[in-house]
């Protein structure tokens, strides 16, 4: 999405990174004011995990974004250097990189280095005010299916609402999982299916760019190194810890104490 230097600010006195934004077509003014909006909304965003935007600068006709200078290696060439990341170690990134994006959600941004799963709504089951979980899941997955057993019931009684983010590579998870993206009420869809309905997510039903949007999801959780799933994913409201539980739960209603406010 750019090209970043480091660079010695002047004013502030300190080491900043320096990022030129590459977009894919000739942006003129439209692109230009897009962002400096941006920008001014990203001062905003205050959060150990997300880098410090200071300032726009101009050099030779072309702004740059002045940000946090953060020294160090990233994740990429440490997992090609050593392999996958042991779970723990893997979720205690993947909790600073979720509350970083939450920042970031809150402040009104999209990241464009998630963009695709982030346009990608996940399946919403259960009802619209009820505290939620998200889950990866594929379709057919035994213990995605024991998961949605687990919580049934918290769903039907409007306690709990899940966000499913369906992924798979093997035929049968591509096939209903892009089924479900493509629905008019995929939740619906969803809950037929695991009640052994399998013709509610068939693959006759897929429509548009279901698949692709399938294959984005299945991406990511592979660029990602994500533990097994379903991995679910959900802040706490007592101090806003974000948790990471990767596989089935060994006991998935001691999540439901976390997502209550008591008054």
């Amino acid at each position: 999405m750019g090209e970043v230097w480091q660079a010695f600010d002047m004013k502030l006195q300190v080491e900043v990174a320096l990022k030129k934004v590459l977009w894919g077509r000739p942006g003129g003014n439209d692109s230009r004011d897009r962002l400096r909006r941006e920008v001014r909304t990203a001062r905003e965003v205050v959060s150990p995990n997300v880098c410090r935007i200071f300032d726009l600068v101009e050099v030779d006709g072309q702004e740059l974004v002045s940000m946090e200078l953060v020294d160090g290696a990233t994740l990429a060439p440490i997992i090609k250097d050593r392999g996958p990341l042991e779970t723990q170690e893997a979720m205690a990134i993947a909790q600073q990189f979720l509350a970083g994006l939450e920042a970031i959600h809150g402040a009104g941004l999209l990241h464009r280095d998630v963009l695709s799963v982030e346009v990608n709504e996940p399946v919403r089951v259960g009802v619209p005010d009820a505290p939620y979980i998200y889950v990866y899941i594929n379709a057919n997955c035994e213990h995605c299916q024991s998961l949605w057993r687990t919580f049934k019931g918290s769903v039907d009684k409007g306690m709990l609402q899940l966000r499913l983010i369906p992924a798979g590579e093997k035929e049968d998870n591509r096939e209903a999982g892009a089924a479900m993206l493509s629905v008019e009420n995929p939740g619906q869809a969803w809950q037929e299916y695991m009640d052994g309905k399998r013709g509610a997510l068939d693959k006759n039903l897929i429509r548009g760019d279901a698949v692709e949007r399938l294959t984005a999801n299945t991406k990511l959780t592979k660029k990602w190194k994500l533990p097994q799933i379903p991995l679910t994913v959900y802040r706490k409201v007592t101090d806003g810890t974000v948790m990471v539980v990767p596989g089935q739960p060994s006991n998935p209603m001691l999540i439901m104490p976390d997502l209550m406010k008591i008054e």
